[in-house]
């Protein structure tokens, strides 16, 4: 008696165990979609043989699927320059042309958070939080 339900239930737990997932693995690739019409806090941190070297900070906003607008903020967050720039995104490579330039290739990405990184020719991580 005891025998098909002690088979029952560990059919049951492996039938169960073998659906779970691990924890999937975010998305790292985007598309103008995921970025039109929002607006990012940023900071760029370049860096020379892994030492920090320095550390930028800056509004982004994603006006359209190809171009946006920026703004350099100092550490208390007030405006000192903008301008435009335009980008294209391709898999997880999004490129840059106006004040953020290369190709930056995202490493980490969440709905609200996107970390970014490029060769220029030293390392430069560009960390964004979404603001809406």
């Amino acid at each position: 008696m005891y025998k098909p339900i002690t088979l029952l239930i560990i059919a049951t737990l492996v039938l169960f165990m073998s659906s779970c997932d691990d924890k999937e693995e975010p998305t790292l690739s985007l598309s103008p979609s995921d970025l039109v019409q929002t607006t990012w806090y940023g900071t760029e941190t370049s860096f020379d043989n892994d030492q920090e070297t320095g550390t930028i900070n800056f509004i982004l906003e994603f006006l359209s699927s190809s171009n946006g607008t920026y703004i350099f903020v100092d550490e208390k967050g007030d405006p000192y320059g903008n301008g435009s720039f335009k980008y294209q995104i391709k898999g997880k490579i999004i490129s840059f042309s106006g004040a953020i330039v290369g190709d930056w290739t995202i490493i980490e990405r969440t709905n609200q958070r996107i970390v970014l990184q490029a060769f220029l020719p030293q390392k430069h991580i560009m960390s964004l939080t979404k603001n809406n």
